[in-house]
């Protein structure tokens, strides 16, 4: 059963011994100015692999693989492709979300009509930032090493309120997403997602594993369902 733990008053006097995993489009920055508003400290990792000391305690902020692909996928398209505020950043990102346009047509085309993979966003020509870099490249080595005891709280951002109230005492007001972008998913999309994502899935069912996630958290977090 899902244990809830209280951020500590020793963690405001400690922050090199607290890591916030910050993956990205999942409310990470709504989680650093709530926690530098209540004055906890902490270092922060971004878009990063993360090492497992055991000698540091950490703080996970996840999301829906599915639903993080998206907000990905809507953000780069956004800041590269419809407000070219970002069109040359990285190299190729441009080219391929020009020619899939919508995060759904993306996720068709993974795998071809063969069911062979024909997108890795891993490798360099296939790059688009915070897809390629998953939940996976972020945790998934991570959590095959680390105790439950050095992990003080996941906050997702389905359940964003609640996590910081129950972990931090933290009253969040409101959770602004700057990426408002609807997509309507296909059957297909869904299924080449749910695939593709396995080894995303696979972090948070080792999370419910440790005892870390809620029943409402495991609910949103592996949730296929998006018809």
């Amino acid at each position: 059963m899902f244990k809830k733990i209280k951020f500590k008053q020793i963690y405001k006097k400690r922050p090199s011994e607290t890591i916030l995993i910050h993956i990205g489009k999942c409310g990470g920055s709504t989680v650093r100015s709530e926690l530098a508003k209540g004055g906890f400290k902490y270092v922060k990792k971004h878009v990063q692999r993360i090492d497992f000391d055991q000698h540091k305690k950490y703080i996970i902020v996840i999301r829906n693989p599915i639903e993080r692909f998206v907000s990905a996928f809507n953000w780069r398209y956004k800041l590269v492709v419809s407000e070219q505020i970002q069109p040359d950043r990285f190299e190729g990102e441009k080219i391929l979300l020009e020619k899939y346009k919508t995060a759904n047509n993306l996720a068709e085309n993974i795998y071809n009509q063969t069911g062979e993979q024909h997108l890795d966003f891993r490798k360099p020509e296939n790059y688009i930032h915070h897809i390629t870099e998953d939940i996976d490249f972020h945790i998934g080595k991570f959590l095959s090493q680390c105790k439950r005891e050095n992990i003080i709280a996941v906050l997702a951002t389905e359940t964003l309120k609640k996590d910081l109230k129950n972990h931090f005492d933290i009253e969040l007001e409101s959770h602004y997403r700057k990426n408002k972008i609807k997509t309507d998913l296909s059957n297909m999309a869904v299924n080449n997602l749910v695939n593709y994502l396995r080894k995303d899935f696979a972090c948070i069912e080792r999370l419910n594993d440790l005892n870390l996630l809620s029943r409402e958290q495991f609910t949103a977090l592996s949730r296929t369902n998006f018809q």
